[in-house]
């Protein structure tokens, strides 16, 4: 496993039909062996057969990026910078071209709650105008999906309008 990288390079430079597979093999061997972040940089070169997405999504291999995946829905594990990492992918794959007949990237419906996780920690934290910013973009992302997702619970809009509303009446808060 300590030549990971070189396998990974091999792969990649010699692409065949299956090598997105053997990219997810050879994570899954690096995550049993606790090589997380090693593991999750062959996920994500082999998005075919390495789904990124939350706990309730049985066969994703990353929910948050440089996090072992959740198995609860508690906010006690939550890793702040793993979310900002996750965040980072998810920008990068809405800058893909979005290939004719398909809808475009609109992000991880997964990633909504932790950004409101994220939110509120910055909302606390006296950093309104970046909370705000986050609610912003997950209302947005809330009006742009037209798939339905599990993650977009009533409860997830009633929480990122009530922040939204406690943030707007802060004080120094330009309406």
């Amino acid at each position: 496993l300590e030549k990971w990288q070189e396998t990974v390079a091999m792969i990649i430079a010699n692409r065949t039909a299956g090598d997105s597979a053997a990219l997810t093999a050879l994570g899954d061997a690096l995550a049993a062996n606790g090589w997380l972040d090693a593991a999750h940089v062959c996920y994500l070169l082999s998005p075919a057969t390495s789904l990124i997405g939350g706990a309730g999504t049985p066969a994703a291999r990353i929910c948050l990026l440089g996090s072992a995946t959740p198995t609860t829905t508690s906010t006690d594990g939550i890793d702040l910078e793993s979310v900002k990492l996750t965040e980072l992918v998810e920008f990068a794959f809405s800058l893909a071209p979005t290939v004719k007949g398909q809808e475009p990237f609109l992000g991880f419906p997964h990633l909504q709650a932790l950004r409101l996780y994220h939110a509120t920690k910055l909302a606390d934290a006296g950093h309104v105008s970046q909370a705000s910013k986050y609610c912003e973009a997950i209302v947005n992302t809330l009006k742009a999906t037209t798939k339905p997702s599990p993650y977009y619970t009533p409860v997830l809009v009633a929480q990122v309008k009530a922040l939204s509303d406690r943030l707007t009446a802060a004080p120094g808060h330009d309406k």
